[in-house]
């Protein structure tokens, strides 16, 4: 069995949102998830198949999968905070959501 099938087997992809298709094959999921929904800790190290993949794409896909990725974040914190307070308005989560990424750091 090769590498990249036995990583399927252990992290399953759990949706196009949360995986990096490369159509070769190659599971790049960021967000490895159980049958239970629960999230498991994600790996310290990237994959070699995962280092590979990254390093034949364009520059300009690299851009657009960290814009994705910025935007999906901004819609799990807003629905984190949303979740975490049910009384705030629309207009406080967005302001919220806009402070919490204005200070972000990497």
């Amino acid at each position: 069995m090769t590498r990249t099938n036995q990583l399927k087997e252990q992290h399953p992809s759990p949706s196009s949102a949360e995986a990096l298709d490369l159509s070769g094959g190659i599971n790049l999921s960021i967000w490895p998830v159980l049958n239970d929904n629960s999230v498991m800790q994600l790996p310290e190290q990237i994959s070699p198949e995962q280092m590979v993949a990254f390093r034949a794409m364009s520059g300009s896909r690299r851009l657009r999968l960290a814009e994705q990725l910025y935007w999906s974040a901004r819609k799990m914190k807003t629905e984190g905070l949303r979740s975490q307070h049910p009384d705030w308005s629309p207009e406080r989560v967005r302001e919220e959501v806009r402070r919490l990424f204005s200070n972000a750091r990497t």
